[in-house]
């Protein structure tokens, strides 16, 4: 089984990933780092990170135009076949398509409702995967548990009542895993 997160930048995707792979033995892959291992700049290169994710996300569509199948194939290399991966970042349709097996996966939509970053025209392509993911459902070719959505104001309880680490909470449930 794969676990997919998704979600607008800056909503948490990275950091609960990483929480859910070390809670439940799962291995962690960020989808965006098949374009980072090919640029040469870093954040600290930028005078903000929204010019940060402007120019990566403007340079990785490069790349796809060239090959459609660049973060598709490296994901797929980096499963390295095992059954438990919890994957984050993706926002390309195509990679979602050719990357989430209906028949098992899971897919988390992080939406931190106070996010500061504006959407790009790169991360519309959520859109166009909830709406997939909606499809498989309406179809009943997968079930509710395989498909959540968390929105939420705040990353710990202490500072909003609706918050991520509350979510986090029931996820074992929402999602039927165990450890």
């Amino acid at each position: 089984m794969k676990l997919i997160l998704i979600g607008q930048s800056q909503s948490g995707k990275t950091t609960l990933a990483k929480q859910i792979a070390q809670s439940y033995g799962f291995q962690h892959i960020s989808a965006s780092n098949w374009v980072k291992q090919r640029w040469s700049f870093s954040l600290e290169d930028f005078t903000s990170r929204e010019a940060y994710i402007k120019a990566i996300t403007e340079y990785s569509l490069e790349c796809l135009r060239e090959d459609p199948n660049a973060c598709v194939d490296y994901i797929r290399e980096q499963c390295g076949g095992t059954d438990k991966t919890v994957i984050d970042g993706i926002r390309n349709p195509y990679d979602f398509v050719n990357l989430f097996d209906w028949r098992c996966d899971r897919c988390i939509h992080l939406i931190y409702e106070r996010n500061p970053i504006s959407t790009n025209g790169f991360e519309q392509g959520l859109g166009v995967i909830q709406a997939y993911l909606t499809w498989l459902l309406d179809n009943s070719l997968i079930q509710k548990h395989q498909m959540i959505t968390l929105n939420f104001q705040a990353f710990h309880k202490e500072d909003h009542p609706s918050s991520l680490e509350r979510w986090l909470e029931q996820l074992p449930i929402l999602l039927r895993i165990g450890k």
